[in-house]
């Protein structure tokens, strides 16, 4: 296929990327993907099919930041060795994380969104992601502890919290 081709999807996906048509823009992804010969190349499609992934996901799609990380992987292995695509990377993966936690609680699973905020604080990406993470860690166990995860209202939480010492 020719590069007037490959470019021609590109621009199709990242237009659908930007109207929040993000299954079309999946869908141009993988067909770049398909047939762009080189790997190196391969990378960045994949880093931007990943973040269309992480756009789709929410509390009622969790797979998709299964496949956003799959293909966040597939970026690392395949993409440039260079820095600022490693940062790059890293970033989109730490994002997701963070975005996948909060869907785990608004389905009020405590235990998977404080794993993957505990992993995010631990990704090396400068004292204010670490920070926000920490920030978000703390919400969730805030939660976890005053019971939410039971359904209970602030004022039943801390009676429940009482009488489980």
């Amino acid at each position: 296929m020719a590069n007037n081709e490959i470019e021609t999807l590109m621009q199709s996906a990242k237009a659908h990327y930007r109207a929040e048509e993000y299954d079309e823009a999946i869908a141009d992804y993988t067909k770049v993907i398909d047939i762009v010969p080189e790997d190196n190349m391969k990378g960045e499609i994949y880093l931007e099919r990943g973040r269309s992934h992480k756009a789709k996901g929410d509390s009622d799609h969790m797979d998709e930041f299964l496949s956003a990380f799959a293909d966040y992987q597939q970026a690392f292995n395949l993409g440039p060795k260079n820095e600022e695509f490693v940062r790059t990377v890293s970033a989109c993966y730490w994002a997701t994380l963070n975005q996948r936690s909060s869907a785990y609680l608004k389905n009020k699973d405590y235990t998977n969104a404080i794993e993957d905020l505990q992993l995010s604080s631990k990704l090396d990406l400068g004292p204010v992601n670490t920070s926000i993470a920490m920030g978000l860690l703390a919400d969730a166990c805030r939660a976890r502890d005053l019971g939410a995860d039971r359904g209970l209202n602030e004022a039943e939480a801390r009676e429940w919290q009482q009488q489980h010492k």
